[in-house]
């Protein structure tokens, strides 16, 4: 059975389009449960240890481990199954996200998706406002303006954005 489209994330890779969701939480971990977009055959479940914050970065290198580990979802056959301790490691401190300034990211430029202003992280900063992101079709002059203007990097995304009330937890060091 295919992946619901209804609450699944897409993320394409080598220009492969993938549909991801995370399994609920079993005793074993966290499962990442990953397809083909279109003509699903072979899935992957990737495991990872409870309390990992599962985001495109990660989802990517799950792929990426299973992919050379000999996964082939586009041929059918039972569910390809790891658990890659590597996927688990905690990572430090967060870093600033180059739209809304918040430290909000685990790492700079994994595509990691800032829960404060949804911009996905792929590596651009403020040296380099004028320069088009592609995962998220604008730059960052113009992102950072929307994330001023109505606190989400796109007008698009403000329903999936962190409250402005929520946001306490995080420190902001503004830049200009």
């Amino acid at each position: 059975m295919a992946i619901a489209r209804k609450g699944s994330r897409q993320l394409i890779i080598d220009g492969v389009r993938y549909r991801w969701v995370v399994a609920p939480k079993d005793e074993a971990g966290v499962g990442i449960i990953v397809e083909l977009a279109a003509l699903p055959a072979c899935r992957l479940v990737s495991w990872v240890d409870h309390g990992v914050l599962i985001n495109p970065g990660l989802v990517r290198r799950a792929i990426a481990d299973a992919l050379a580990a000999g996964w082939r979802p586009n041929e059918r056959g039972p569910e390809f199954v790891r658990r890659v301790p590597a996927l688990s490691t905690v990572r430090g401190a967060l870093q600033q996200c180059p739209v809304c300034d918040y430290f909000s990211l685990p790492k700079r430029g994994d595509y990691d998706i800032c829960r404060i202003c949804f911009w996905e992280d792929d590596g651009l900063d403020v040296d380099r406002l004028d320069v088009h992101s592609g995962p998220n079709h604008a730059t960052l002059r113009e992102a950072r303006a929307h994330f001023l203007r109505v606190g989400a990097c796109d007008p698009k995304v403000r329903g999936s954005v962190l409250e402005e009330g929520s946001r306490g937890r995080f420190q902001r060091i503004p830049r200009p």
